[in-house]
């Protein structure tokens, strides 16, 4: 600045330096706006007693751009805020989603307030109800002709619920039930001619109120030893005409319908298409953990509206894309009306069947490790021939290999930093998997050391820090910020991956476990080889990674590479009930490595050579060796492989010629450990038809094992424009399949053998359509 006065000092030109003085008070006039387009906005928290509220989290999320702006009361209870970028903020405490909406616009300046009284011990006390709710089957008592003595026992209680309208109308005849997690028991009846409904129900309890079809409409106090208890509640009936066909519920809304005491008024445009949205498209609303389905279409503008019933959560699924987002109604209370835009990006594959050829990068193969078995193994290695009884015209042999380890005794005193990343996009609200996923993993943290230090991330199509990486002990937050995570929008792994090894990172210590857990569906908009690369520069500088696939069509292509050197993939195939058991049997040894640089070799012969292994990477096969690297184990480890030989020139001198297999890793003293197995095949003389695998178990093993290959090998072919070939690929593999005749009743030869002659009759239309 000083030197810009000094030249206009020296300037004789007036013009030139008027235009100067112009410049600069210009420049500083840009600054000064650009740095002066912000909005203040102070949130202060109370305590139900009007105290202070210290330490609490409160956060602005940017529902256009995905932005997050996340504060801790100060000693005050206050937090002060600095919104600087346009869109719509929402404002957000645990429990407490939304409580202010702020519309930006580009340039806006000014500044709010808003003053809270925060009751967490409430809230956490309705979430866990919610919570377990979800968890609990109840049995149903029908109140409605219940009569009301005058002496009821001590520990019964009389609650009177009352309805009242706006203007202090009365409703008859309108469901009202009383719900106890205690008693696992629902307590069902009506309101009378005064709009009242009468509940006889044990005390000391804390009871949810549903109303017509809303459920946890409101709470009561834990009643205690009160006998009597009146709660009123307002309440405005919702009347619109459905119709209902099956599970399919269509709605009549027409312009006098708005959002009642139960049901919110939900109003979505379909933005995407040539005219920039959808008109005349069908959109659908599945109501999580039900069969009820809403069904409309959009209108000219590509809008659709709903009246849905609080208290749940439904997924969006269109006509050719499915589980695009969820609209979260769980917590919602009172009249509330919702706008949303969703952006409909057709899949190809569902939209032209014909084209659903997947390339093998985008191939979902089930994991032999991840199938249950009705067998048990003992640690060490267990071997077991399809058929060990051989013939002279077999060809082939195949050879089951089960190897399991489990801890030694020896005390591990390492700990660990964990980083949790979770996918919380709309997709992982189907089959109650983020329910499942948060009350597993809440379980688990009570369980980890008070020295172990963790940190949780949850991403959707932005990537969110919940919790910084700090001690278990005195982390009074944690459980709440975990009950809090509700699912949504998109999908962006990667910037989920690279938030939590940023917080590993921070906090590394080459003293403890640094270890990274995805929890995923593996779906994402970047490629693969991206964040496999990613992911693999943060491997190698220490820090491991566990993954959990979650779904029943989780992308097991991603999730298998970015394990494939340094991490552990923990297949869930299935739904979220399936969740605690990858928690309690396998993450819990995953912090207590057993032993590292462990490695697999298979010895073969002249006579019994190796065709293919299926389950593993081979590493090297040298000199009749075949090595497998598995690097480091855990308690509870399982390796599962099926092992298929060539059988040359065989003859009684076959059962003197074993295939050895060594498994082998150093422990945690660093001590050399070393297990060895022989597996020997018997020679059978008679010229009977061989039949390569008898056990029913393995059957269902080697069918998936075959289907896998056939589907990765017509994937490759078609994919290089070899469609006959790809098409014979799987026509050989179906007929294989017939003549092994697996028990179909097994879900994932089921789920495989379909996607066979899905793929079959996709190639058939591929052809017919190039004719």
């Amino acid at each position: 600045m000083w030197l810009l006065l000094r030249i206009l000092s020296l300037t004789k030109n007036k013009n030139i330096m008027f235009r100067i003085l112009l410049f600069v008070f210009a420049f500083l006039f840009f600054n000064f706006k650009t740095t002066a387009q912000e909005y203040k906005y102070s949130v202060k928290i109370y305590n139900t007693k009007g105290q202070a509220y210290p330490g609490v989290k409160v956060w602005f999320d940017n529902k256009t751009t995905g932005e997050q702006i996340v504060k801790n009361t100060n000693n005050k209870g206050e937090a002060v805020f600095m919104l600087n970028s346009e869109g719509v903020w929402a404002l957000n405490l645990i429990g407490m989603h939304d409580t202010q909406i702020i519309r930006l616009k580009l340039g806006v300046q000014g500044e709010g307030s808003q003053v809270i009284t925060y009751d967490l011990e409430t809230i956490l006390a309705e979430q866990e109800f919610r919570r377990k709710r979800t968890l609990t089957t109840f049995t149903i008592e029908d109140q409605s002709s219940l009569k009301i003595e005058s002496n009821i026992p001590k520990y019964m209680a009389v609650i009177t619920v009352i309805l009242k309208g706006d203007k202090g109308e009365l409703y008859k005849d309108i469901p009202v039930s009383l719900v106890s997690v205690t008693d696992k028991k629902i307590y069902e009846s009506k309101t009378d001619k005064s709009s009242k409904v009468k509940f006889l129900v044990p005390n000391n309890q804390k009871y949810a109120v549903d109303v017509e079809e809303a459920i946890n409409y409101s709470f009561t106090m834990d009643l205690g030893n009160y006998t009597n208890s009146t709660i009123e509640l307002g309440f405005k009936p919702t009347n619109i005409v459905e119709h209902i066909i099956n599970d399919t519920i269509n709605q009549e809304i027409t312009p006098e319908i708005e959002a009642t005491s139960t049901r919110s008024f939900i109003t979505i445009r379909i933005a995407g298409g040539s005219n920039g949205f959808f008109a005349g498209e069908s959109v659908y609303l599945s109501q999580v953990n039900s069969t009820i389905v809403y069904k409309g279409i959009t209108d000219e503008n590509g809008d659709v509206s709903f009246l849905l019933p609080n208290g749940n959560r439904y997924m969006i699924n269109f006509e050719f894309q499915h589980n695009v987002d969820v609209i979260d109604l769980n917590e919602s209370h009172g009249r509330r009306t919702i706008r949303r835009q969703i952006i409909y990006t057709p899949i190809p594959e569902l939209e032209h069947p014909e084209q659903f050829i997947p390339t093998p990068q985008e191939l979902f193969l089930v994991n032999l490790n991840s199938l249950k078995s009705n067998e048990t193994y003992d640690e060490g290695i267990q071997l077991k021939w399809g058929n060990e009884n051989v013939t002279p015209n077999a060809k082939e042999a195949v050879l089951q290999l089960n190897i399991s380890v489990k801890d030694d005794g020896t005390q591990n005193t390492k700990r660990s930093n964990i980083a949790f990343v979770i996918d919380k996009s709309g997709s992982m609200c189907g089959e109650n998997m983020i329910d499942a996923l948060k009350q597993s993993l809440i379980e688990y943290v009570k369980r980890l050391p008070q020295q172990d230090k963790i940190s949780i991330i949850t991403f959707e199509s932005e990537a969110f820090l919940e919790s910084e990486m700090g001690y278990v002990a005195g982390n009074e937050m944690l459980i709440p910020i975990i009950s809090d995570i509700t699912a949504g929008g998109g999908t962006d792994i990667y910037k989920g991956l690279v938030l939590g090894y940023y917080e590993l990172e921070k906090k590394y210590d080459n003293n403890r476990n640094n270890m990274l857990i995805l929890f995923s569906d593996g779906y994402g908009i970047h490629p693969i080889d991206s964040v496999v690369e990613m992911s693999r520069s943060y491997n190698q500088k220490g820090i491991q990674i566990a993954v959990v696939g979650v779904g029943e069509d989780y992308n097991q292509s991603l999730l298998s590479e970015l394990t494939a050197e340094n991490g552990n993939l923990f297949n869930h195939v299935g739904t979220g009930e399936e969740i605690s058991t990858v928690f309690t049997e396998q993450l819990m040894g995953l912090l207590t490595p057993v032993g590292s640089d462990a490695k697999i070799e298979i010895f073969y012969n002249d006579i019994i050579t190796l065709n293919t292994i299926y389950g593993a990477t081979v590493s090297s096969n040298l000199k009749n060796v075949a090595t497998i690297k598995i690097g480091n184990i855990y308690d509870g480890f399982t390796q599962v492989l099926m092992v298929k030989f060539n059988l040359n020139n065989i003859s009684e001198n076959i059962e003197n010629k074993p295939v050895k297999i060594r498994f082998s890793y150093l422990d945690r003293n660093n001590q050399l450990v070393e297990i060895v197995s022989d597996a020997f095949l018997k020679w059978n003389n008679s010229q009977n038809s061989y039949q390569l695998v008898i056990n029913d178990e393995m059957k269902n093993k080697y069918a998936i094992v075959l289907m896998n290959k056939a589907i990765y090998e017509m994937a490759v072919l078609f994919e290089n424009e070899n469609v006959a070939e790809a098409k014979q690929e799987l026509v050989k593999c179906k007929e294989q399949i017939d003549d092994l005749s697996p028990d179909m009743g097994d879900i994932n030869v089921i789920r495989l053998y379909d996607k066979l002659n899905l793929y079959i009759n996709a190639i058939n239309n591929y052809i017919k359509n190039q004719k």
